[in-house]
């Protein structure tokens, strides 16, 4: 079958109004890839900064390999990522962002309000008390400290309760190493009950002999990251745990 005349006489302009859609095509997926690309760069940062903090506190509670700083702790990558989002997307404008954080748990809390929130179900409509949270850690304090080495850079904390009286906070943000002391011999003659770490704040050099007598005298330790209320929450559940199955 042959073209007629008129088809042939068209073809040349649908010839030239597909490449007109394709070339128009093409800028569309360029423009969108051009706009997606950092979200999906940030995205992967702190795919990786999750990776690299998991891999550092199982090698800091194994002692499988020296452990370096992080690179990009995960809260600088979760900002990274929110603000590529910020700044690709038109869509997510403040409004949308305010209703984000108002649905978004924070951390700012004061701690017992942190420990109650993380560790407290609801038994009868109301929350269990510290002594029904922490019965292993409260009697273990009769024993000892409860020791937290981090940066705390002269930041008030108080453990909730009969914990905070237990509680002996080294802060390492100015003497670094030699704010620990003999913290080590300490926990070798079973002055320290249990050991909070802020891993994500302080170096190896730190960390390595507090987690060798630690273990070596069977302490139990909790990692509390950069010392913020839901982690250090978070720590004191982990040494429960620990104790209650010691």
């Amino acid at each position: 079958m042959t073209d007629s005349p008129n088809s042939r006489r068209l073809s040349p302009a649908l010839d030239a109004l597909e490449a007109d859609f394709l070339a128009r095509l093409a800028l569309v997926r360029r423009n969108v890839s051009e706009r997606v690309s950092p979200i999906e760069s940030a995205l992967e940062r702190y795919r990786r900064a999750l990776e690299e903090e998991g891999a550092r506190k199982l090698s800091l509670n194994h002692s499988l390999a020296r452990v370096t700083d992080l690179k990009l702790p995960s809260e600088r990558a979760a900002e990274l990522l929110l603000a590529a989002v910020k700044e690709a997307l038109p869509e997510v404008d403040s409004s949308l962002l305010q209703k984000v954080q108002v649905n978004t748990p924070t951390t700012d809390k004061l701690i017992p309000r942190a420990v109650e929130q993380s560790g407290s179900t609801p038994e009868h409509g109301r929350n269990l008390t510290l002594e029904e949270l922490f019965p292993y850690l409260l009697e273990a304090c009769n024993n000892g400290k409860i020791v937290l080495v981090g940066a705390f850079a002269g930041r008030k904390k108080a453990l909730p309760g009969v914990l905070d009286s237990a509680a002996e906070w080294i802060d390492t943000a100015q003497d670094g190493r030699s704010a620990v002391g003999n913290l080590s011999s300490r926990i070798k003659h079973g002055r320290v009950c249990a050991l909070v770490i802020c891993d994500r704040v302080i170096t190896h050099k730190v960390t390595e002999p507090l987690l060798a007598a630690a273990r070596t005298c069977g302490v139990p330790v909790g990692f509390a990251g950069q010392g913020g209320n839901a982690k250090l929450a978070e720590a004191l559940k982990t040494i429960e745990g620990q104790l209650a199955e010691a």
